[in-house]
């Protein structure tokens, strides 16, 4: 795991934080939840990934398999 997995998970949130405010201003607060939704999702498949990654790491280290 490196530095690369917080940039993506920031500029992830810096874009949902833009894409809604443009909503609110343009009146589409409806958008505004599947937004963040699919922000959310893609946030969760980020830090999945690395779990599944550390997971296999333990399993490799301890030989458990």
């Amino acid at each position: 795991m490196d530095i690369s997995l917080i940039f993506k998970l920031g500029i992830g949130a810096l874009l949902i934080t833009i894409i809604n405010t443009i909503l609110d201003a343009s009146g589409r607060k409806d958008w505004q939840i599947y937004v963040t939704v699919v922000g959310v999702v893609m946030a969760f498949t980020i830090v999945l990934k690395e779990v599944s990654v550390l997971f296999d790491t333990i399993k490799t280290m301890f030989m458990l398999y």
